[in-house]
């Protein structure tokens, strides 16, 4: 049970990670699917 759990947090902390790597990239160079997008967050 403890276990799952920290797996659980584990994989949350991945996502997150990578959510941030994705809007980094994003903030350095703008979305080629949305070019006119570029300060809408």
């Amino acid at each position: 049970m403890l276990e799952n759990r920290l797996q659980v947090a584990r994989a949350k902390k991945e996502e997150e990670q990578k959510n941030i790597i994705y809007v980094n990239i994003e903030n350095i160079r703008p979305n080629p699917y949305q070019p006119e997008s570029n300060s809408t967050n």
